[in-house]
């Protein structure tokens, strides 16, 4: 690393968008320098799922292919293991620029940035949700499930969330069926779905008693009682998955308190990575059901900050692997043409300058 050197985008995120945002630059001849973690949130993934081309491919195996692709560019730069702690502008107008510091104080300069540091999922106080997390518990029934769809499956509803529990009922219902099951040929038998509401819904509200009903008419399992916890499976029949703990019901004691499942379905809440450094740019976070983002203004997700834009899951509503890819490539279309607004401000200063200079000199 050079302290002289100006990159035209600093990048910052290995994963999946920060390589794609870098690809794109890279095809235009621009430089970039890029900030690896040294941990990534679907670490404890075995597959990533829903890419054409790279289906069923480990996370970190999907990671080294990505930087493979960039090794025939060579405008990139990678610094390992690196995560930039703090970010400053400096300068103005055309020639200002970013310079980024990590904990050991080493800087880089750039005249954009993109964040690309992904999201963390808050994981509930369950006993024993943390162990299962994420070899047994799903967020994201297309990224995981199907390997695993042929036995019983879950959705643990921790807290109640109807848009969830609305949409992911039906999908997970025919995703424990047989490939190609119609709706005509799965309500002639019982579901292999439960969903665990961990407590008595309220019946009082029209969305609950609308998934009460779904659930009734594809006769799914409704199991109201407390989640005590959860417990990873040892049986090697019946692993991977995990059981489910639940409190005696008192009205019906041949009820168990102890049911396996292939694995469940539940979407923690998330927030982006590097709070302290969003708060230091003074960028906002928008919510959704799911939790919070980066606040941007699209279409190529730039943040409220000039120079700097959001790539990937920490400005996404929706966390897909596919999505990511989409939303890394427009926002190094925004850094592009913001480098390209500040070149085009130095060239027609050249040229003012130049032509100034012709006329004194008649």
């Amino acid at each position: 690393m050079s302290k002289s050197k100006l990159y035209d985008v600093l990048i910052l995120g290995g994963g999946p968008a920060g390589l794609t945002s870098a690809l794109v630059l890279a095809r235009l001849h621009r430089t970039t320098a890029i900030f690896t973690a040294p941990t990534y949130r679907n670490d404890g993934a075995a597959h990533s799922h829903g890419l054409l081309s790279r289906d069923h491919v480990p996370p970190a195996e999907l990671r080294a292919q990505g930087r493979n692709d960039l090794e025939r560019y060579k405008t990139i730069e990678f610094f390992e293991n690196s995560p930039i702690t703090s970010i400053v502008r400096q300068g103005s107008d055309s020639r200002a620029y970013f310079v980024a510091k990590n904990d050991s104080q080493q800087e880089w300069r750039g005249r954009a940035v993109i964040l690309a540091t992904g999201i963390r999922d808050e994981l509930p106080d369950l006993p024993g949700y943390k162990e299962n997390w994420p070899e047994s518990i799903y967020q994201c029934p297309v990224c995981d499930g199907h390997e695993r769809y042929d036995g019983p499956v879950g959705i643990l509803n921790i807290e109640f969330n109807s848009l969830v529990s609305r949409h992911m009922t039906t999908t997970l219902h025919f995703l424990s069926q047989p490939v190609g099951t119609s709706v005509e040929d799965s309500l002639t038998r019982k579901s292999n779905l439960t969903l665990f509401t961990n407590g008595p819904l309220d019946t009082s509200n029209a969305a609950v008693t609308e998934i009460l009903d779904i659930c009734k008419a594809y006769r799914i399992t409704v199991d109201q009682r407390k989640v005590v916890r959860l417990e990873a499976s040892e049986d090697p029949s019946k692993k991977p998955g995990l059981y489910v703990h639940l409190e005696p019901d008192g009205s019906n004691s041949e009820l168990p308190t102890r049911v396996f499942q292939n694995f469940l379905l539940h979407k923690p809440r998330t927030t982006p990575n590097s709070p302290e450094l969003l708060s230091q740019l003074g960028l906002e976070t928008a919510s959704s059901p799911f939790g919070t983002y980066v606040a941007f203004t699209p279409p190529f997700n730039a943040t409220k900050v000039p120079g700097i834009f959001v790539a990937g899951d920490a400005g996404a509503m929706h966390t897909t692997l596919t999505l990511a890819l989409s939303s890394a490539g427009l926002a190094a279309a925004g850094a592009m043409q913001f480098v390209n607004d500040l070149d085009d401000k130095i060239a027609l200063e050249a040229l003012k300058t130049k032509e100034n200079g012709s006329v004194k000199e008649l």
